[in-house]
This record gives structure tokens, sequence and C-alpha cells, in this order.
């Protein structure tokens, strides 16, 4: 409630807030002799809460000896229309739009009701703003917008809307020194730059900058994709270190990224052991009876210290996530025995690191087409090994592997690396060639989904010539982004609608979709700054393995 006027009986002012005066201000009023309400349903009035220790239908047992607190709403109207006749003028004011909600307002039934009073005839939320056009109803202003409002205004009520005036291309301040106005200078220069389609700073065109150096670091594969995916978030999150994080006690269930992290673990640690007591089958005999308990001991051990540190979300969730996790561990055995025994290999390595920060030296060295090398860190989540030094590569997953399919080599989309959002198993496998000191040894990757709704299906390849070229030339690609300095904002094509619109939370941090930021894109892709990245991030007739 806007509230603001001559105090009843005389003796100063009453109101709620300066907001109310400036907008008096900026309307022209006598604050003095003026009496200014905001109206909007479910503001002015609104509907008061029910008590929960003593509600409505328990005070209207006691007849009329309490108050009902549905009747505030009539104590709201009287103390309205007291305030008006208290005023040599009142004006109601009802604003269309919450910007802080981002939502619509409709106008309070009693700005109707006086509306309809004015007019002579029925004023409802449909026809009110057509009072515009009768030339009786002098008493009806139709403001189009907040902006329209400032630029109109006969005295700016601030000192922000004198600049927002100068700014217009008719603004009214001519003799305002706006090359003297720094932060004026700069939200104009903001403004115009994202409005165009050119790949400017505020856009993220770091061109200039030694943002990074990936010839001196030692990177992740994921960061890198990062990139691939969406540069902007690799700046903020790589660069800049800002990060993003969940209240656990917020969530109703394990979130996905908890849930792979618990699932790694129990696998890392049951592997870990059988190598460390030698006691991994060789390829043809399964796992013993005894070795699957202790896999789901590990696996229950951990689930408790997850709900423990409030990991889990709420208890009906989690009892139904930890019976599927606890499931699935179980099949995987009976899985991992058909796997070894299909490919003819055993285990030999759990968590595989390598260009660790204790130890760079290990790090997966990359020389690509342009003549730098990129160095590599990260951790093999599985390596196993079998005659002829045969080696297989798996990258354990939980989440679903639709997104995965094209990484199959029988897929007629074929991509190793889907356009540089998947480099973790080229890396992988030069590392596990590094592990059994074999650069030759034959070599299958894959990202193996451990769990019974995806039933359990890897995605994979062999690494030959032709994969190892299509990932160094991607590599080459984001490292020269990278090093050129480009982080634009791309979100994706089919996430742009509605508050979960898009995964990212640089890209969609209000919630409001990514629509304007889409287009935003669409409008610049085509400069050269970005040729590179949108060949890459969004080929033009889509990725042809024949090409390379």
């Amino acid at each position: 409630l806007w509230l603001w006027g001559p105090r009843p009986g005389g003796g100063g002012r009453v109101g709620n807030g300066v907001l109310t005066e400036e907008i008096g201000a900026s309307l022209g009023m006598d604050l003095d002799r003026t009496i200014l309400i905001g109206m909007a349903e479910g503001v002015f009035p609104h509907s008061p809460s029910d008590d929960p220790l003593l509600p409505d239908r328990e005070r209207k047992t006691a007849g009329d000896n309490l108050t009902v607190i549905s009747d505030r709403v009539d104590d709201q109207h009287r103390h309205l229309l007291t305030a008006l006749a208290s005023a040599e003028v009142g004006t109601l004011v009802y604003a269309r739009g919450d910007a802080r909600q981002a939502c619509e307002q409709h106008p309070s039934r009693w700005l109707l009701d006086t509306a309809t009073a004015l007019a002579g005839r029925t004023v409802d939320s449909t026809n009110l703003e057509s009072l515009v056009e009768d030339e009786t109803a002098g008493w009806f202003e139709h403001v189009p917008s907040f902006a329209g409002r400032v630029l109109n205004a006969e005295f700016p009520a601030s000192a922000q809307e004198l600049r927002l005036q100068a700014l217009a291309p008719d603004g009214r301040s001519d003799d305002l020194p706006l090359d003297d106005d720094s932060v004026l200078a700069r939200g104009a220069e903001l403004v115009a730059s994202r409005a165009s389609n050119q790949f400017t700073r505020f856009d993220g065109n770091l061109t200039g900058f030694n943002v990074a150096d990936l010839a001196e670091d030692v990177v992740s594969p994921t960061s890198l994709e990062t990139w691939a995916d969406c540069p902007m978030r690799f700046f903020f999150q790589y660069v800049l270190r800002v990060q993003t994080f969940e209240q656990p006690e917020d969530l109703l269930q394990i979130s996905a990224l908890e849930k792979g992290s618990l699932v790694h673990e129990i696998l890392d640690i049951f592997v870990s052991e059988q190598l460390a007591n030698d006691q991994v089958p060789p390829p043809r005999q399964p796992w013993s009876e005894q070795q699957r308990r202790r896999l789901l001991e590990i696996g229950a051990e951990l689930c408790n210290q997850a709900e423990a540190q409030g990991l889990t979300g709420t208890p009906v969730f989690w009892h139904h996530d930890r019976n599927r996790i606890m499931t699935d561990l179980d099949r995987f055995l009976w899985e991992d025995n058909d796997q070894r025994r299909r490919l003819g290999v055993t285990a030999a390595a759990s968590e595989l690191a390598f260009g660790m920060i204790d130890d760079e030296l290990k790090a997966v060295a990359v020389p690509l087409p342009s003549g730098r090398k990129v160095r590599f860190r990260g951790r093999a989540d599985r390596v196993d090994q079998g005659g002829g030094n045969n080696l297989l590569v798996t990258d354990y997953k939980t989440g679903k592997a639709d997104p995965y399919k094209d990484l199959d080599e029988q897929s007629r989309n074929w991509d190793p690396v889907l356009r540089g959002t998947r480099l973790q198993l080229p890396v992988y496998g030069l590392a596990a060639q590094a592990h059994v000191e074999d650069p030759d040894a034959p070599v299958r990757t894959q990202y193996w989904f451990v769990t019974s709704d995806q039933q359990f299906k890897a995605y994979g390849y062999r690494l030959n010539d032709w994969v190892m070229d299509r990932f160094r030339s991607v590599v080459d690609t984001i490292a020269d982004g990278i090093e050129d300095g480009v982080f634009c904002d791309r979100p994706q094509p089919d996430r742009t609608e509605g508050p979960f619109s898009q995964y990212c939370d640089y890209c969609n941090a209000d919630r409001l979709g990514t629509q304007d930021r889409r287009r935003a894109w669409e409008a610049m892709k085509g400069r050269d700054e970005l040729a590179d990245y949108g060949h890459l991030a969004e080929p033009p007739h889509g990725f042809d393995p024949e090409a390379l």
C-alpha cells in the first residue's frame, strides 16, 4: 500500500516512504493537499492470513465476542474511504506489472468501483485503460510504462531519473554534462552494446586480455568441455572462480551430482580393495558371492554416511533412492562378469590419476595441429587389461544415456567428442597407455551407465588415428577460443523457455528463461570472431564424419 497525504485534522502529513513522495512529485502533486494510494488486487485489499492458533472457524463459534480475521478486509475499505475523505485531492495508482516478481497485476476492486462511479458506467479490468479515449474522463491518466513516466515527467523525482531523461533521444536536459557522468556513460555503453549484433566486451569479448595460456597450464578435459558447451560459463567457473551451490537442506531428493559421487566412491573402494588383495578374478571367472556381499556392505556404509551428512533429501524419497542404488550395485557385478568375459579383460586400475597437482610430470601431453601442446590432468574411473595389452577404459555414469548415443561407432551421426562436449575418453585412453608403458596398446574407451533404469548401456569407441585427429582438431579450436578471449553466452536452442529451461545457473540465474540471450546469440553468431566457435558448437549442416 502506498499512502501519503495530509494528516486528518491537520498537524502535518502521514506516509510510508520516500518512494511515494518521489512518485507524487514526478506526477506534479502537491502532497500537502493530496493523498496518493497504490491499489492493485492482492496488495490493497490484501487477504489476511488465517491465524494458525485461532482460525476463523474457531472464532465464529464464539459468536460476536471475537473479531473474524476475514472481516479485516472491510476494515481496509473503511480506512480507504476515510483517507480519501480527509484529503482535498485523492489519487489512486495501479501498476500493471510487478517487476520484482515478474508477474502481471490487476486493478483493485475498489479502484474499479471508484472509476465506475466517476465514469457513470461499469468499468472493469478489461476496459479500464479504454478510459484514456473518453474525453469526459479527464480524471483518468494512462502512463504506458515506467520509462514513459520518467521520460515525460515535468520534474524528475531523482538523480537517476534525470540521467534517464537526458539519455533519451529527445531528452530535455540538454545542458547535462554527459561526458562527465561516468556512471551514465558506462550504462549507456552497456545498453547500446548488448542491443547490437556486435560481439562486444559486454557479450564476453575479452580479446587482448591474457585470460589463460593453455600451453603453460595443466587442464582437465571437463573444463574444456564447459567452454565448448557455453564459453561464458567457462569464464565464470574457471577464470573468475564463481561457483554455484545447492543447500542440501533445501533438497527433497539426493542431487544427481551427489548420487554420482556416491556410486563412484563405492565402486572405487570395492575395486581398489580387490586389486590390493590380488582378488580380482580373471576375465572369464565371475565375482564370488563373498565379493558381492562386500560390495553391498561398502554401499550400505557409504549410504549411511551420506544420510548422516544431510545429502540425501527427505526420508520418504531417500528410502526409494537408497533401495535403487543398492539394487544397481547388486546387478553391477553380474553386468561386469558379462563384460569382462565378452571383451577378455579384467580390472587393472581404479581411479587412475594423472597430471594432478602433486605429480604434474605425469600429465597427458597432446600435440595439436597449431603446434602447441595441451597438458591434461584427471582421474580415469577404471582401467581393465587383457591379453596383448588390450585396454578397456571406463568412465562410470549414473545419469541419462540418451545424450551420449552419438558417441557410439554405430551411430549414423557418430562424433567421438560430441562437438567438444565429451573429451574425457581420448584423454583417459592416452593415460591408460602411459600407465602400462605401451603407447601402441589397443584401447577401447566407454561411458558405462551403471544403473538399471539405463539398462547398463555403454557408449564408446576404439582409439584410432581418425578419432585422435578429430580430438586434436577440436581441442585446438577450444584452445584458440580461450586464448583469444571468446567467452560468449550461448543458451541451448531447445531449452530457452520457462523457469527450468536452462540447466546453466549462469545463463538463467533469474529463472525467467533465456529467450533474450538466445536471440542475442542468433544475431551475432555470424561475426568473424565467433565463426570457429559457431562451426564447432552449431555446425550449419550438422557434423559430417566423412568430412574428416
